[in-house]
């Protein structure tokens, strides 16, 4: 303490969204909160092409719509998002066995050894496909990643936004397709409008 100063402390969040509910947070437990806002709120990046394609039928045709965008678009580091982390193994086995594509999959019940042993594999050039939760969409960085298919369609916009923003990163182009089924109905209105003030 210097005589005659008074000193507080300051707390600094950085996130591609800011969520009402962290917004509110922040309002009441902090003195002054100051917001610092670049480019558009909730805006994609102008270097993502954003496609989304419907799929009529099952699984099966889940994955023969996956087994054809990872042979027309094959921009490796590619990740791939699933729902489920019961579905993350299923699909890896499914691209590695039934595809011959060099994969691994990433979910919140590995540990951290094997966590980070997956996301090395993907950065050294091992394999070429992340199959993943959300646990990869936020605050991991993997340079260069090309593709990210939602596999699966998040519940959420938010959890979309920012399962995007791992590609098209640092200035380089990226694309980001969205496999849409009847039972994704709950995120239709609002992809649909980020999608149109993204264009």
């Amino acid at each position: 303490m210097v005589a005659g100063k008074s000193f507080y402390r300051s707390f600094m969040m950085f996130s591609a969204t800011m969520q009402p509910s962290m917004e509110k947070l922040a309002r009441k437990y902090l003195k002054h909160p100051a917001y610092v806002q670049v480019g558009d709120l909730g805006g994609a990046k102008k270097e993502i092409e954003q496609r989304v394609e419907f799929v009529h039928g099952g699984e099966s045709s889940r994955k023969r719509a996956l087994a054809k965008l990872l042979e027309k678009f094959n921009r490796p580091p590619i990740l791939v998002f699933v729902n489920k982390r019961e579905d993350t193994d299923m699909l890896q086995e499914y691209i590695r066995k039934e595809l011959g594509r060099r994969c691994v999959a990433l979910h919140g019940s590995k540990s951290q050894e094997r966590r980070e042993a997956a996301l090395d594999s993907l950065r050294e050039g091992k394999v070429d496909i992340l199959v993943c939760t959300n646990v990869a969409a936020r605050g991991i960085d993997i340079p260069s990643v090309g593709h990210v298919i939602n596999y699966h369609a998040p519940f959420v916009i938010v959890d979309y936004i920012h399962r995007i923003g791992r590609t098209g990163r640092a200035g380089k182009h990226g694309m980001a397709t969205t496999l849409l089924t009847a039972e994704d109905e709950g995120i239709f209105y609002d992809l649909r409008k980020y999608l149109q003030e993204n264009d």
